[in-house]
């Protein structure tokens, strides 16, 4: 039924989980461990994650309702004004957590491309697992979000989350993939640093659980989101 109401409501899961997901390792530790779920909710559809958790699962939602604070924009690593509440929700008996950041628009992947860094900006969907720089994170290399360091609120924190996957997974960070591309073709539009991205060129990796076709052409997926240089 959770998976029913993600497809539903078109939400998704971010964050370590989805790191996870497609670059799974068993020496990863505590730090970087997905031990809660960041689910990642359209402006306005919170409400029926919310009743679900509460109802079938027994998790406990306090406060009901809560805006977007500095500290929880300083804890995700997120450049603000790109999601516009959060809920925490937990479970008494397992102690588990579980986090629904509610976007700032009709997209839930407007918070995903503020992250701090490239490596976690993946989404798990009801139907498919994506993400939006596959080539670098697959070779264990990502681009810092400079907005998120442009905030010297928010560099303590995101220099903190980015020192953890440089340490632990053994990421390489680069303000731009200058030094990794040397010179590139500007005609090819998906090889040059330059080129706008979006959530629907070829450069992004979407993949399906089970061949249902919605999760390739649904809104989601196929949001013309707009992304850094690839």
């Amino acid at each position: 039924m959770f998976i029913e109401l993600m497809r539903d409501y078109e939400a998704v899961v971010s964050g370590c989980h989805a790191l996870e997901f497609i670059m799974p390792s068993p020496d990863v530790p505590w730090t970087l461990a997905a031990a809660d779920l960041d689910l990642y909710v359209p402006l306005g559809l919170e409400q029926p994650f919310i009743d679900f958790l509460e109802i079938f699962e027994g998790y406990d939602c306090k406060p009901r309702t809560r805006p977007a604070s500095r500290k929880d924009l300083v804890r995700l690593s997120i450049y603000p004004n790109t999601f516009s509440s959060m809920f925490t929700l937990h479970h008494p008996d397992t102690k588990r957590s579980i986090d629904i950041i509610v976007s700032c628009d009709a997209s839930p992947l407007s918070p995903i491309f503020q992250f701090h860094s490239t490596p976690v900006m993946n989404w798990i969907t009801a139907d498919a697992v994506c993400s939006a720089y596959p080539l670098y994170t697959f070779a264990s290399r990502g681009i810092v979000n400079p907005l998120v360091l442009a905030d010297d609120e928010y560099l303590p924190s995101s220099l903190r989350a980015i020192y953890k996957y440089r340490r632990h997974r053994h990421f390489d960070f680069q303000l731009d993939p200058s030094p990794w591309l040397g010179w590139h073709d500007c005609s090819r539009p998906l090889m040059c640093p330059h080129s706008v991205r979006s959530t629907i060129d070829g450069a992004c990796l979407c993949v399906t659980f089970n061949g249902d076709s919605r999760s390739m052409t649904g809104r989601i997926v196929r949001d013309d989101r707009k992304l850094a240089s690839d």
